[in-house]
């Protein structure tokens, strides 16, 4: 009897969860997996991509805890109370800071991962087919932040940082030692932690007047939202553990 009233429970819990978030109706015919599947990193048979995806893992790794999470220590201690606060105009009773235990902030941090996952690997999609099979569309400064990053992970890169690191190269060459890849330049790493961190502000800061739908971060929430085992839409007491961590790294990315 107690396990029946359980499960009616859990059943009108979800019902008003999933009537709160409005992802039944968003997602309403559209496949979930395939949804949810565009937010990993490509697998075998797309090395290429791969190699492009963990070159770009490296450099939010050092972004996040260098400069982000390192740096709070510097920070003003009001503008530390501003961030940890929920309300923009209201000052919290606790800075904001680190996470005690960092493989949480590693876990934090992995929803960042598929975010830009997810909007790099849709780039490439039709704005009507967008639109049809995901549910949202870009801004055109979104769009253009993120072909940008694409062009600087494929190594199109400004000719003055180009011609910093075949400089730097040289001066490797000359002096005995073996030269580093572009990659793993400092030029070039921190204009790729410029271009990551240009995107994610890009998404954090638009405005909207109506529908949050219509907002590509919302829309990452639900696919976030997706359980990538049975295409089912997760439950609350499954699901807002990840909406703390999405809310603790963008704080974190938006104070620096």
């Amino acid at each position: 009897m107690q396990k029946v009233i359980d499960e009616g429970i859990l059943r009108h819990e979800t019902t008003n969860w999933l009537k709160q978030t409005s992802w039944s109706a968003h997602f309403t015919g559209r496949n979930l997996m395939d949804i949810q599947a565009y937010s990993k990193m490509p697998g075998r048979g797309n090395e290429g991509n791969d190699e492009v995806l963990r070159h770009m893992n490296e450099a939010l790794d050092r972004l996040f805890f260098d400069r982000c999470i390192g740096r709070l220590k510097s920070m003003p201690l009001m503008t530390r109370l501003l961030l940890a606060s929920p309300h923009p105009h209201d000052a919290h009773s606790r800075p904001f800071g680190p996470l005690q235990e960092k493989t949480s902030m590693d876990r934090y941090l992995g929803y960042i991962k598929r975010f830009l996952y997810y909007y790099l690997n849709v780039l490439s999609l039709e704005e009507e087919v967008l639109l049809a099979d995901h549910g949202f569309r870009f801004t055109l400064e979104q769009r253009a932040n993120l072909e940008k990053l694409w062009a600087h992970l494929q190594g199109e890169e400004d000719e003055e940082i180009k011609g910093d690191d075949d400089k730097a190269e040289e001066d490797e060459i000359e002096g005995g030692r073996p030269s580093s890849s572009r990659h793993n330049s400092p030029n070039s790493d921190k204009g790729l932690q410029e271009r990551i961190l240009q995107v994610l502000a890009g998404f954090w800061t638009q405005r909207l007047d109506g529908d949050p739908f219509a907002s590509p971060l919302w829309h990452f929430v639900g696919v976030l939202g997706i359980n990538g085992e049975t295409g089912q839409l997760r439950p609350a007491h499954l699901f807002t553990y990840v909406l703390a961590g999405l809310v603790f790294t963008g704080r974190a990315l938006l104070g620096e």
